[in-house]
């Protein structure tokens, strides 16, 4: 906000003042180019390794990006939209609200896209520096007592921050530029359409009930022994997602056999009411992931003994039966 709301102001400025421009625009060009790290002392010596230090450096980083955004995007305007404004007897403050406000609307909102995920950099960066108590602070801290299990939990926290506030602004552009033609998706090749249908089948949208645990597990696990098997991790990520897929796979076979999905109610399912796969060919795509799994889980069971295999059965037939 300290950073955004000015630039996208002074932006707009730039873009239709020509003696703003020819004043500013140098200026504005050379302080972007200063490495955004460069300014990190200064910062920090005016202000203190505090929060307020960190919400600075924050807002002059992304200030001169969103500036020279905005500025760029207003001068890519027609000039021939001015020309029909003043033919309509428009004043220069009409011609502002009527024409380069809305016309410069999509390089705001693309600025504004740019800003949040360069002010996430920033932030990171500069805690790595400057310390403080956010998530660059902790990933470092862990980096430096070799806590690796940690350092990956901050880069996933900070990975699942981006890709939130990219959704956030992608709607809230939508939202802003409904006029804004939507690109249509390329057609998909007969590849991409054959591995379309076996994904859909499996259900993907109900993994979350799956992976989420093995995460969970995961981390508390290496955390515990305070060691972190990559290999062990998805491999067991990839038996329970197996295993997912069968339970959802032969539940739409017998669904289908017992009448619950028809045509005209297709349930959660309806791979076999879709005609993309038979019945019998759905089921032994799930007894297959049941297959699969089953390997993926001797395997633990070579590692860690016989209770694994109990519980492995036990999931197994739970999944299997509970279909039946």
């Amino acid at each position: 906000m300290y950073g955004g709301a000015p630039a996208v102001l002074l932006g707009l400025w730039l873009g239709a003042s020509r003696w703003a421009r020819a004043l500013f625009s140098p200026l504005a060009e050379a302080l972007y180019a200063i490495p955004k790290i460069a300014i990190l002392p200064l910062v920090l010596f005016i202000y203190g390794t505090g929060e307020e230090a960190m919400v600075r450096m924050v807002a002059l980083s992304v200030f001169f990006l969103m500036l020279l955004s905005v500025y760029k995007g207003v001068l890519q305007i027609d000039p021939w939209h001015y020309e029909v404004a003043r033919a309509f007897g428009a004043g220069r403050w009409q011609a502002f609200w009527s024409v380069t406000l809305p016309a410069s609307m999509p390089a705001i909102v693309t600025s504004l896209q740019l800003g949040m995920g360069f002010a996430l950099v920033v932030i990171v960066g500069s805690e790595f520096l400057a310390g403080g108590s956010g998530v660059g602070s902790f990933i470092w801290e862990a980096r430096q007592g070799f806590r690796v299990v940690e350092m990956f939990a901050g880069l996933v926290v900070v990975g699942v921050m981006g890709y939130a506030l990219a959704l956030i602004l992608a709607r809230a552009g939508t939202l802003l530029l409904p006029w804004q033609p939507v690109k249509a998706p390329p057609p998909a090749t007969q590849l991409q359409a054959a591995a379309g249908k076996y994904w859909r089948a499996l259900r993907p949208w109900s993994f979350a009930a799956t992976y989420v645990p093995v995460l969970v597990g995961s981390a508390v696990a290496a955390h515990q022994v305070e060691r972190f098997d990559f290999v062990h991790f998805l491999l067991a990520l990839m038996g329970a997602l197996t295993f997912h897929a069968g339970t959802n796979l032969t539940n739409d076979y017998y669904d289908y056999i017992k009448g619950t999905d028809q045509v005209q109610k297709m349930g959660i399912g309806g791979s076999i009411q879709r005609g993309d796969f038979t019945p019998r060919f759905v089921l032994g795509y799930g007894l297959a992931c049941f297959a699969l799994g089953a390997l993926i889980g001797l395997y633990f069971v070579s590692q860690a003994g016989p209770f694994i295999l109990v519980l492995g059965v036990a999931s197994l037939l739970a999944g299997f039966l509970y279909t039946a």
